[in-house]
């Protein structure tokens, strides 16, 4: 289109410039300013500057001078009432002069929109929503029919967890140790005593697989909290991380990847100084059998609490279409043959269910309410403001929550997990309040409307089972009153937070920055 464009521009070039040029051969009347002074400026011969003065010269490679002495001409004196243009200036020449001068503008003009055509092209425009979009993890699922993003996310979270325990255990539970290649374990527990790592945010930033090697880099910004109590023992870290494995090796079933110990036989004992397991000898030191961090480069930040009592305004994005994934329905039929018991009623009101409990644990500043539909992931990153908003005496109140509509947008499938995304159209009150109640910003009465899209996973290699919409452990149907901060059912001991029983959430992501 910017193409047939650039030609009716040229044409138009063209065209003009011959109409100029019949247009000289008809005699033309200057108009100039009484008392003369007019001058359009130029250059002068041989130099670069060229001259204007009021006087009214100005050089061309010649010299012409204008007058109000009452005679004007053209090619020689004609009068034309009572003003004159006398001259030197032959026919041609005068005639030369006005066709180069407007040929120059028009040549102006149309080198300036053909670079706002140019400029224009260069803009980006998204790509229509039923494109298919690029695979970055066909590469490994091509050496790894296993491969789960879920399951690894679940993973390396858990192993960067546990490698900053260890870190700063001065010799304690050494689980993690399998999993570190021996330039990252030789720099050993020497760091400081840490409670606790809350993990905000985790990203994945490349995915490579070489000759011998899959890697995988992730982006981490954790929280560290040190032996101690209060905002002044806490550690940020921005941590980049470098996961490999072997391009031999596949991912075995989820409870073995995350039991950690060894990833043989599970034995928690730490590998001998040669990277033997001491139960079976096995050897994972260069991530012969799992994933294994080769490298983390970090940054330590200063502790500054998160600025809250900022919040308000309307929410961007929400007017957008959904993203409707190309493979939707295809991905629906196959759920269903997969899972005749598949309901998406069920499914939908489960969902609306899991985003009414979460934003009432989140106004009532409870992660206990949170913590039984969130994957590990999730709950952190939420667990992670909440613990903000504690320490600053502040509450975000988000009140009159009411579903508008949820729509499912994409259906996905792998080894061991089935995942949904919706987006959820909803409204509520929203504002964030003081110790005292005095309201900080956000306003009390005026509902503001939004939509998010959310993921929702579940074990799919598992006995399914309709999904449910009751606050219950999905595993016994007993109270949820005794799941503890690890996702594990304090009556039936099972862990229920990465879909092992029914749908949980996974992942939230805006309506402005989702690419689907």
């Amino acid at each position: 289109m910017l193409r047939g464009a650039g030609l009716g521009f040229s044409r138009l070039f063209f065209a003009t410039l011959f109409a100029l040029f019949v247009a000289i051969s008809v005699p033309v009347e200057l108009e100039a300013r009484a008392g003369g002074g007019h001058s359009s400026g130029g250059r002068s011969g041989g130099s670069s500057g060229g001259s204007r003065s009021s006087g009214g010269s100005r050089s061309s490679g010649g010299s012409r001078s204008s007058s109000s002495s009452g005679s004007r001409g053209y090619g020689g004196s004609r009068s034309s009432g009572s003003r004159t243009y006398s001259g030197s200036s032959s026919d041609g020449g005068v005639g030369a002069l006005v066709f180069f001068g407007i040929v120059g503008v028009v040549v102006v003009f149309f080198v300036l929109l053909q670079r706002s055509a140019n400029a224009n092209s260069r803009k980006w425009v998204p790509p229509p929503d039923n494109l298919p979009r690029p695979d970055r993890l066909r590469p490994l699922r091509n050496i790894d029919p296993n491969f789960s993003l879920i399951l690894f996310k679940a993973f390396a979270y858990l192993v960067y967890v546990k490698y900053h325990e260890w870190a700063g255990s001065k010799g304690g539970s050494a689980a993690v140790v399998p999993y570190l290649m021996p330039q990252v374990k030789s720099r050993g527990a020497n760091g400081p005593a840490v409670s606790g790592v809350l993990v905000e945010a985790m990203t994945i930033e490349g995915v490579f697989v070489t000759a011998e090697h899959a890697i995988i880099d992730v982006k981490f910004q954790a929280t560290l909290m040190l032996a101690g109590k209060g905002p002044r023992s806490r550690i940020m870290r921005d941590d980049g991380v470098r996961f490999i494995r072997s391009v031999k090796a596949r991912t075995p079933a989820p409870e073995s990847v995350l039991r950690l110990g060894c990833p043989q036989c599970g034995s928690p004992e730490e590998p001998q100084a040669d990277g033997k397991c001491p139960s079976c000898g096995a050897v994972n030191a260069r991530g012969e059998i799992s994933w294994v961090i080769a490298d983390i480069i970090g940054e330590v930040l200063n502790f500054q609490p998160e600025k809250l009592g900022q919040g308000g305004g309307a929410e961007a994005g929400t007017h957008h279409p959904t993203r409707m994934d190309p493979g939707l329905n295809a991905g629906l039929r196959a759920l269903s043959m997969r899972d005749p018991a598949f309901n998406t009623t069920q499914f939908l009101n489960r969902a609306g269910f899991i985003f009414n409990e979460i934003q009432a644990g989140w106004s009532e500043l409870n992660e206990a309410r949170l913590r039984p539909y969130e994957t590990d992931t999730v709950f952190d990153s939420h667990r992670y403001w909440l613990m903000h908003y504690r320490d600053q005496g502040v509450r975000n109140v988000l009140g009159n929550v009411k579903i508008e509509n949820i729509h499912i947008a994409k259906v996905e499938h792998d080894a061991f997990f089935d995942s949904i995304t919706v987006r959820i159209f909803a409204s509520m009150v929203d504002y964030e309040i003081d110790a005292r109640g005095n309201i900080l910003c956000g306003n009390k009465y005026s509902p503001r409307r939004f939509s998010e899209y959310w993921t929702l996973v579940r074990r799919s290699d598992l006995a399914l089972k309709a999904a449910q919409n009751v606050p219950a452990c999905p595993s016994c149907g007993a109270p949820l009153d005794k799941i503890n901060q690890n996702g594990v059912c304090g009556y039936c001991n099972s862990h229920v937070t990465l879909g092992e029983f029914d749908w949980v959430l996974a992942l939230i992501e805006q309506d402005e920055t989702y690419e689907g």
